[in-house]
């Protein structure tokens, strides 16, 4: 009986395969039959107002071409990782998929399809309207720059957004009117952080347990991020090698190696600090807490205040029944008190698209799938698009709600500071010590010291000593990845440079020759440089 076990098992995986096989071939073979032609697309925009804005657009396209039907595969986040593996090994992707959760470049590389060839065509679809003959590309607001459309190693671009994203903070007026003695949120960090002990206070009083803050854990680290680069400006300043006041991973993994700064750096101290204070306005656990579950603190009336994103508009909005307000984080000014010292101003929000989406390259009528991207970007579907959905459009010119303006970017603040957690180097293992080791700047059981400042400094020193000592060979471990990296996409880059330069095409000065050159020496000098600045891994 033991034996038959497994071999019922694989029989009933056989009988699964099989059935799911049948399936997709008879509904191939009936949209042939009927003549219809078939687009699938791939997401995980199930929040509230997307899968409604995707329906009307579907609705408007098929209308305008009748023997087109398009199937929308909205998939939860939690199974998307696991969905979108399957679709690819599979060879079942989605004519049109969604980029950016598990999508790297090796995959972009070996899944999607390059739409560079189209980008300097105008949208025909815009005809009429403000962008009518403007370039495909530069009717979006990044100029498809962005990291999930253009990808270097590549050469090429790969993703066209929907969406422009940021965070801000929810506020619940009643509550913050019953605890503060008004409606309006603080405009100094000061004030917001003076939350924690008004809170505290009014809970002793009225015999309620309201947190001033509700997060989680994955916004939390987008919070910090933003508190990093404010707080880490000044030192930025120094540690930029090139001077261009950014630093990507690899270049902030060989600063720290080379003692250009360490985690008791004053300014990053100040950061941590900041975010130990943070911890005080926060329910025990948040870092564990999913989006649902902070959500659910705050429209159900326990949370003074949620940090949240620009596509969380409509599904606060509806859920919550009592009045909403909306403010940014208060960041502070350059010089500002305690926290300002090293702080030169409140942080541009860099452009950040969402929503963007690629063609798969096994799509079997990828003009029509090109053609539906076009038409899902122009500026007729894309105000509507926004007005269903509530959120910033990608696409120039289109108009946004006045109650939405204070969810647009601010594009005229200051540069961003250092990015401590060291997310983005292969492998993660610098990241992973970092994260491991966050909860420690929270009290940990320990009551609130009549001085948060000292309290916070306590716990950060117990962090940094905690994460210190195993960074450097986590960050060994990470640049040995990082060189490997490097090294494939140069060998790929030299690959394409061959095959653009034995194309009887192009001709010498060819602008997509060019740019295969131009990407392919880049990727080689960053190799360079690290294969010069990193030691063998201890």
């Amino acid at each position: 009986m033991k034996r038959l076990v497994p071999l019922l098992g694989l029989a009933l995986l056989v009988a699964a395969f099989a059935t799911a096989a049948l399936r997709i071939a008879a509904r191939h073979r009936a949209a042939a039959d009927s003549g219809v032609r078939v687009l699938r697309i791939g997401h995980w925009l199930i929040h509230a107002g997307m899968p409604e804005a995707f329906a009307e657009a579907i609705a408007d396209y098929e209308k305008l071409h009748p023997g087109v039907r398009i199937e929308q595969n909205a998939v939860p986040i939690k199974t998307w990782f696991a969905w979108q593996r399957a679709q690819w090994t599979g060879g079942t992707t989605p004519d049109i998929m969604q980029l950016g959760k598990g999508t790297g470049l090796p995959e972009v590389g070996r899944y999607y399809t390059p739409l560079s060839p189209h980008l300097d065509e105008p949208n025909p679809y815009n005809t009429g309207t403000p962008l009518e003959g403007v370039p495909w590309r530069q009717t979006f607001i990044d100029g498809l720059n962005g990291s999930l459309s253009y990808f270097p190693a590549l050469g090429e671009t790969c993703g066209i957004p929907l969406q422009v994203s940021t965070f801000r903070l929810y506020y619940n007026r009643d509550l913050l009117r019953a605890v503060t003695g008004s409606d309006t949120p603080p405009r100094t960090l000061d004030g917001f952080l003076a939350l924690a002990a008004q809170t505290r206070d009014y809970n002793r009083r009225r015999s309620t347990a309201l947190v001033p803050l509700s997060v989680c854990g994955p916004y939390a680290q987008g919070l910090f991020d933003l508190l990093d680069a404010s707080m880490t400006q000044s030192l930025m300043e120094r540690s930029s090698p090139s001077r261009t006041l950014q630093v990507d991973a690899v270049e902030l993994a060989e600063s720290w190696l080379a003692g250009d700064w360490s985690l008791d750096s004053p300014e990053v101290r100040r950061s941590l600090e900041l975010q130990a204070r943070l911890f005080d306005l926060c329910q025990p656990g948040f870092l564990t807490l999913q989006r649902e579950d902070a959500h659910f603190n705050f429209v159900t009336g326990r949370a003074l205040f949620l940090y949240a994103g620009s596509w969380d508009y409509t599904g606060v909005m509806q859920e919550a029944a009592f009045d909403v307000g909306i403010a940014r984080f208060p960041l502070p000014a350059a010089g500002e008190g305690h926290w300002g010292e090293y702080s030169l101003g409140p942080v541009s929000e860099a452009t950040w698209m969402e929503a963007v989406f690629g063609i798969a390259n096994t799509a079997p009528d990828p003009a029509l799938a090109l053609d539906f991207l076009r038409f899902l970007t122009s500026h007729r579907t894309a105000e509507k698009f926004a007005a269903t959905s509530r959120r910033l459009s990608a696409v120039v010119d289109v108009p946004v709600a006045p109650e939405l303006s204070i969810l647009r970017p601010d594009l005229d603040g200051s540069f961003s500071g250092l990015p401590l957690r060291m997310a983005g180097l292969p492998g993660a293992n610098a990241l992973l010590r970092f994260q491991q080791n966050l909860h420690l700047l929270g009290a940990t059981g320990e009551e609130p010291a009549p001085n948060a400042d000292d309290s916070a400094s306590r716990r950060v020193e117990r962090f940094t000593q905690a994460v210190a000592p195993a960074w450097p060979a986590a960050l060994h471990r990470d640049l040995d990845n990082a060189r490997r990296r490097f090294l494939t996409s140069v060998r790929l880059g030299d690959s394409r440079l061959l095959f653009a330069a034995l194309d009887p095409v192009a001709a010498p000065g060819d602008a997509a020759l060019a740019s295969v050159l131009e990407s392919t020496i880049d990727l080689a000098l960053s190799g360079g440089l690290i294969e010069e600045a990193t030691p063998s891994s201890p």
